[in-house]
């Protein structure tokens, strides 16, 4: 007959307990593959992110800008600075995240702000 019991071994008299070898490394694979199948999908999000970060500033910006415009009357092709649309801006102008580490590109009024990206951001 048989014996479909697990052997037990002992050890100074108690049952061994833990895991083989075996079950550790089967662990470890799975856990890797899945690890691998997720990173992808990670970045992807990480970089979706920064990018709308970047274009919700623009347009922050943006509106900043056409503000100071339309205050001061300012006809298109006007070029306007950071320091005279910091008051139009929620926050100063510096402390607006670039999540790329880059910087914005103002420009005058009438055309859209842009970042300084390699692929430049702009509005849609």
């Amino acid at each position: 007959m048989i014996d479909l019991e697990r052997k037990v071994r002992v050890k100074n008299g108690r049952k061994a307990s833990g895991f083989s070898l075996l079950e550790i490394l089967i662990i470890v694979a799975i856990v890797g593959t899945l690890v691998t199948l997720a990173l992808p999908f990670w970045f992807r999000a990480q970089s979706n992110t920064a990018k709308n970060t970047c274009i919700n500033n623009l347009r922050i910006v943006s509106i900043g800008k056409e503000l100071f415009a339309i205050t001061e009357n300012m006809p298109n092709g006007t070029v306007v600075t950071s320091d005279e649309i910091a008051p139009y801006l929620k926050r100063p102008f510096d402390e607006l995240i670039e999540p790329f580490n880059n910087s914005y590109e103002i420009h005058e009024v009438g055309i859209d702000p842009t970042c300084t990206y390699g692929d430049p951001h702009v509005l849609p």
